[in-house]
């Protein structure tokens, strides 16, 4: 029995065993020619695998796998705001900065995406790099402190598993298939090979609901969250966000590489619910502590680090909101409140870069000499939002009692 039993079990191992090469060829192949993350830098041929409908399901790494294979002379960092907002083909980069790489990561706050570029010395090295300051980063429900770093084993077994996940999982061959298959939809998401998010899913929503359901439900989430986090994260706190924000640019004036730090825009219907939640001193005082910051950093070590801010009721951001009933048309600069288009992307790097055609009515450049100035200007404007637009005021505020119940 022993005997018959043995060849039984030895064909049962090796049948395993060669369902687990097959399966590894199989699955390693396929990836690497469809490539659905953008992570091997495989060819790209037409109707085959051009668009990367699945890249931010694993966001860093298809990001850090694009700009490693370039040799880049501008990065703007940030979170989805930056993803969505610049352009790296935009018209509006003079020719001095380019090549340019969007690194604005979703769902990743300001210390974790600057961790990411340093460690990687030749992205610090990089000419020129704009960075995306959120507010909302520095606001919480729970405290300030900092998070357990992560050890080097543990870093390695993770990258680990993120090639396993990206190359011989079964999900990795369902997004090669699926790859293919959105290379004749032009609505489906999209990850450039220069970072960009061209956000082209989003007009299925506008064409069937129109876009003033999203800017509603998007301002019902920021309402709830506003509420919930209030927690201001101030420079007197060890909280990471401003430590590795004031790191890092210490580090590149010292390097003599050029940094433009800019305050994001927002909606009036953001800034309207900050104000409404309570949040509009705190980020005045943000805004005052980081004037401060950079001004000591520029101070002692004698660059130039312009501070630029585009959070206030300026002309694009009092743009009306979307009609309900309305389909198939999108708002000139916003995709959502608090996502902006490539459009107004193009309207702040003209801003910040001087260019003779910019908008002198948008943003303000934040120096600590000037910033009491800037917020009185700022408070008028937000006053004389709310005389002129009462409805759009009132319209959140009704959202605020439902969401608050």
């Amino acid at each position: 029995m022993r005997s018959q039993a043995k060849p039984k079990y030895a064909v049962f191992l090796l049948s395993m065993g060669c369902a687990v090469v097959f399966w590894l060829l199989f699955a390693g192949i396929s990836t690497l020619v469809v490539d659905p993350y953008g992570i091997d830098g495989s060819p790209v041929f037409q109707n085959f695998n051009v668009r990367k409908p699945h890249s931010y399901r694993h966001r860093v790494e298809a990001k850090m796998a694009r700009v490693r294979r370039l040799n880049v002379a501008t990065l703007v960092l940030g979170n989805s705001r930056v993803d969505a907002g610049f352009d790296p083909k935009s018209l509006a980069w003079p020719r001095s900065l380019t090549p340019v790489f969007n690194l604005g990561i979703p769902n990743y706050k300001i210390n974790s995406s600057i961790e990411l570029v340093e460690g990687n010395n030749r992205l610090v090295e990089t000419s020129n790099i704009f960075l995306g300051i959120d507010y909302l980063d520095f606001i919480s429900s729970v405290n300030c402190e900092l998070p357990p770093k992560v050890g080097v084993t543990e870093a390695a077994w993770w990258e680990a598993g993120i090639f396993i996940k990206t190359h011989f999982s079964l999900m990795a061959i369902v997004d090669s298939l699926r790859t293919i298959g959105a290379q004749r939809q032009p609505g489906s998401r999209h990850m450039t090979e220069d970072g960009f998010n061209p956000w082209d899913d989003i007009w299925e929503s506008i064409n069937l609901e129109g876009q003033a359901v999203i800017f509603e439900q998007k301002n019902r989430e920021n309402l709830k969250s506003y509420v919930a986090r209030n927690t201001y994260c101030s420079r007197n706190t060890d909280a990471p966000e401003w430590l590795a924000i004031l790191r890092f640019l210490r580090k590149r004036a010292l390097m003599g590489k050029k940094t433009f730090v800019f305050l994001h825009p927002y909606h009036a219907d953001i800034l309207a619910s900050m104000s409404l939640t309570g949040h509009i001193d705190t980020f005045n005082q943000f805004k005052r502590s980081l004037a401060r910051e950079i001004s000591i950093i520029t101070r002692e070590t004698g660059a130039t680090i312009p501070l630029w801010d585009f959070a206030a009721m300026y002309p694009p951001n009092i743009s009306p909101a979307p009609k309900k009933g309305e389909l198939g048309v999108a708002s000139r600069w916003y995709w959502e409140a608090g996502h902006y288009r490539k459009s107004l992307g193009d309207k702040m790097l003209k801003r910040m870069l001087g260019a003779l055609d910019s908008d002198l009515q948008f943003g303000d450049l934040l120096i600590a000499k000037n910033f009491e100035d800037v917020i009185s200007r700022q408070t008028h404007l937000y006053d004389t939002y709310r005389t002129q637009h009462y409805d759009d005021v009132t319209r959140i505020e009704r959202l605020k009692a439902l969401v608050s119940h």
